[in-house]
C-alpha cells in the first residue's frame, strides 16, 4: 500500500517529509525515520504522520519506537483511518481487533478506486462476478423486480446483474468506489453505507449480493 497523501499543515514539515520519504524509498530507514521525527516535532498533532514514523522505525528495525509511533497515530485519530491498531496487532502489541475499522476500510478501498479495475481483472484475472452471475441465472432463471449489490465497490458485480434486474441499487462504504460504479451507468440507485450498520429501510430486496 502506497503512503497516503496528507499535508501536516505546515510547509516547512510537508518538506521534511517529503525527504524523509525520499529516503525511505531508497532503502535508507533509519535515516528517514530521523528526519519525519523532526517534522513531527513541528506538528505533534498530525496522525498520519505517527503513522508513517512506524513504517519508517519498523522498516529499520525498530519495532519498540515504531509500536509508540503508532500507538500515538492511534490517539490522534481513534477511528484509526491508517490502520494503526493493526499494525500493532501484527507486531504483538496490540490484541486482535473484532474488525478492521471502518474508517480504515474507506481510506483502504478510496486509495485503490483508481486502479480497482485493472488490478483486480486485468493483472489478478478475477472472475467472481460472473461466476456469481452463472451461479444466479442457473439457480433462478428470470428477472429480478429489486436487486441490492451490497459492497458494489466500482460496479463490476452490477455490470453482470444490470440485464436480469427491473431496478438495481448499490451500496458501499468508499465514496471514490461509488463515484466509479456510478459512471458504468448500471445502476439506479447509489448510497454510501457501512454493511456492519447497514440502515437499509426499503422494500424487501429479490436478489442480493454481498
Amino acid at each position: 500500500m502506497k503512503p497516503l497523501q496528507a499535508s501536516s499543515g505546515d510547509l516547512n514539515a510537508d518538506r521534511r517529509a517529503d525527504y524523509a520519504e525520499m529516503l525511505h524509498a531508497d532503502g535508507d530507514h533509519a535515516a528517514a525515520a530521523e528526519l519525519l521525527l523532526g517534522a513531527l516535532e513541528m506538528t505533534p498533532q498530525w496522525a498520519m504522520g505517527w503513522f508513517r514514523l512506524g513504517e519508517m522505525q519498523q522498516a529499520a528495525g525498530a519495532a519498540e519506537l515504531a509500536a509508540q509511533a503508532w500507538t500515538m497515530s492511534l490517539q490522534l485519530d481513534p477511528s484509526d483511518r491508517q490502520g494503526a491498531a493493526l499494525n500493532l496487532q501484527l507486531i504483538g502489541k496490540a490484541p486482535a481487533p473484532d474488525a478492521l475499522p471502518s474508517a480504515f476500510v474507506e481510506t483502504l478501498f478510496d486509495h485503490y478506486a483508481e486502479s480497482f479495475d485493472e488490478s483486480l481483472v486485468g493483472r489478478l484475472g478475477y472472475r467472481l462476478p460472473g461466476m456469481l452471475d452463472q451461479a444466479i441465472r442457473a439457480a433462478r432463471p428470470g428477472r429480478f423486480p429489486l436487486a441490492l449489490d451490497l459492497g458494489c465497490g466500482t460496479g463490476l458485480m452490477g455490470q453482470r446483474l444490470r440485464p436480469i434486474a427491473d431496478r438495481l441499487e448499490g451500496y458501499d462504504i468508499s465514496a471514490k468506489m461509488l463515484r466509479k460504479a456510478r459512471a458504468k451507468g448500471v445502476y439506479d440507485f447509489l448510497d454510501k453505507a457501512d454493511l456492519r450498520d447497514f440502515p437499509y429501510a426499503g422494500p424487501k430486496a429479490d436478489l442480493v449480493t454481498v
